[in-house]
């Protein structure tokens, strides 16, 4: 199993994770398997179900020579750089890298696209773009989140810094899915395709069947 430093499981799922081990240990046939995710924005009640998010990524894979992290340990491919055979498992990864107050936010978008882009792209550097935009837009989450984060969530400070009450995006540059594209793809992605998977975007693995 492998983890970002801003990523938890649910302990809801573990008894299904722990199954599904089992169940597939002795498949050759299954390199790994494949989790949803929530991707918290802002706070630690909306989470972003936008199209340019990923909602799948590859967590778990057998620990074998011939698997390899893949892209900044984005993901995983097999070393010959084949896609791996993956089970899509009903369990979620809870990712809380977005969940910070807006000027620490800004400083940590800097720095990636300095290091991923160079400092020549590092534009968001001194710019206004630490607002989050108009909260209302984003889904508030209605579930729960792993035990662990209860002393975390209650820490939060910087509600007052977020924008609950507009529909503008006010004088800033805009965030990658508040662009037409983005929002237009959302809207096929949330109303056609609710119960099936996305086939645009991210996809760095194939769906074995059980």
């Amino acid at each position: 199993m492998y983890l970002q430093a801003d990523e938890l499981i649910h302990e809801k799922d573990y008894q299904l994770i722990q199954d599904a081990a089992d169940k597939y240990l002795d498949r050759k046939d299954v390199d790994g398997f494949l989790f949803n995710y929530y991707h918290f924005w802002g706070d630690y009640d909306h989470y972003m179900d936008f199209y340019g998010w990923y909602p799948n990524e590859i967590r778990i894979v057998r620990n074998i020579p011939e698997i390899s992290s893949y892209l900044d340990a984005q993901s995983f491919r097999r070393t010959d750089n084949t896609k791996l055979r993956v089970i899509d498992l009903p369990a979620f990864i809870y990712h809380y890298g977005w969940v910070r107050p807006p000027k620490v936010m800004v400083d940590k978008k800097g720095e990636q696209d300095s290091i991923h882009r160079g400092d020549g792209d590092n534009s968001l550097k001194n710019s206004n773009y630490s607002e989050y935009g108009p909260m209302k837009m984003i889904p508030l989450f209605k579930g729960t989140h792993p035990s662990v984060m209860k002393t975390k969530i209650q820490e939060i400070f910087w509600k007052d810094q977020l924008d609950f009450t507009s529909d503008s995006f006010k004088d800033r540059q805009v965030h990658k899915h508040e662009k037409t594209k983005y929002l237009i793809l959302t809207f096929i992605k949330r109303n056609f395709f609710k119960n099936r998977k996305f086939p645009l975007g991210w996809k760095n693995w194939n769906i074995i069947s059980e």
